[in-house]
């Protein structure tokens, strides 16, 4: 069971013109928060047939590869999924497992 979900916010809309430090108080309404937990990480490898790699979080994503390569580094040193070292191809991509 996992103890505890990791999350990352994204926050989609027009940006406001108002310039504020507190990002939620400039926030437009029309704004919608998705947030990408661990689970839809999860849910998403389990649609590529269990397996992920940085590339594919990337592309499914708002994340960066190196923003996607940190999420799945955190979850696998949480055990939430193991790198397949059997799975490495020549181009050195390194797949996450997802069980």
């Amino acid at each position: 069971m996992i103890a505890a979900a990791s999350m990352i916010i994204i926050v989609f809309g027009s940006s406001s013109k108002k310039s504020s430090k507190n990002i939620a108080s400039s926030r437009a309404p029309s704004q919608k928060v998705f947030v990408l937990t661990d689970d839809l990480i999860i849910r998403l490898a389990k649609r590529l047939g269990g397996k992920i790699t940085a590339s594919d979080l990337s592309a499914q994503t708002s994340l960066s590869i190196e923003q996607a390569k940190a999420r799945l580094d955190i979850m696998q040193e949480k055990g939430i999924c193991e790198i397949d070292l059997d799975a490495v191809d020549r181009s050195g991509k390194i797949y996450y497992h997802f069980v």
